[in-house]
């Protein structure tokens, strides 16, 4: 029969029996389980309140109107297609995906190129039309 040996807790000081003791990474050193549930605890609080901040909107200023309202979500909309595509909107360039490796990249119509695909070296086929 083995005996029980209690120990200190490094965080709170609490005298707890030593197999309860967990090594926390946070903490970088064996705490208890009160410590570790009070740290689980004040995370979950921090995570509601940042998950408030991000549904509360801005106050709309004096005069907005739904022409703002319009305007505003025309423009988010813009932000998402930028991030989405490649970041270009250039006349003479084309996007175009790999027929062997389905890789999406850009195409210059007017001098060809690249000539094949630059992820698995596949020749491009160029079709007459974009």
């Amino acid at each position: 029969m083995t005996d029980r040996i209690k120990v200190k807790c490094n965080k709170c000081e609490e005298e707890m029996f030593s197999d309860e003791f967990v090594i926390d990474p946070d903490y970088q050193m064996a705490v208890c389980p009160n410590c570790v549930r009070e740290k689980n605890q004040r995370k979950e609080v921090w995570k509601e309140v940042a998950d408030e901040k991000e549904k509360e909107e801005p106050p709309k200023p004096p005069g907005w109107d739904e022409d703002d309202e319009l305007i505003e979500r025309l423009h988010r909309q813009k932000q998402k297609d930028k991030s989405e595509g490649f970041g270009f909107k250039d006349v003479g360039f084309g996007k175009i995906k790999c027929s062997k490796c389905g890789y999406a990249f850009k195409y210059s119509v007017d001098m060809h190129k690249p000539d094949s695909c630059p992820y698995c070296f596949n020749p491009i086929r160029p079709r007459s039309k974009f």
